[in-house]
């Protein structure tokens, strides 16, 4: 995608994504889940035909081709819920910050292109 932007303004948007990625908080990668489980106890709820469980949280996430599955306690769930969204705001700011500093690196090296036509159109004459 062409920018039309100047260098100067490629520059700015870089520096704000910057400050923005600077600005994250502590983040954690996966998905919150809900899981269903039944304890065991042949006279709890969960043991009778047709229950699903106790309901709990998990926060999944893949590392090196495989899903691991870590317990999320009922007190950290808003936190880890943060923490999930803190991820996605990292990962989209990251991404925005790649294309500023792409689109930058492109207008660097075609204002280097013009100004080096410009040197050999308009160059002294040779002895």
């Amino acid at each position: 995608m062409p920018s039309t932007e100047n260098i100067e303004q490629l520059e700015r948007r870089r520096d704000a994504l910057i400050g923005e990625l600077a600005a994250v908080g502590d983040f954690r990668p996966g998905s919150l889940v809900e899981t269903r489980r039944k304890c065991g106890k042949p006279t709890c709820h969960c043991a009778r035909p047709g229950e699903t469980g106790h309901p709990g949280w998990a926060l999944m996430r893949r590392v090196a081709g495989k899903t691991v599955t870590r317990g999320v306690p009922r007190t950290a769930l808003e936190e880890t819920r943060a923490q999930v969204a803190e991820h996605k705001r990292f990962r989209e700011v990251s991404r925005r910050l790649v294309e500023a500093s792409e689109a930058l690196c492109r207008a660097r090296l075609k204002a280097g292109r013009d100004a080096g036509r410009v040197a050999q159109k308009g160059g002294s004459a040779s002895r």
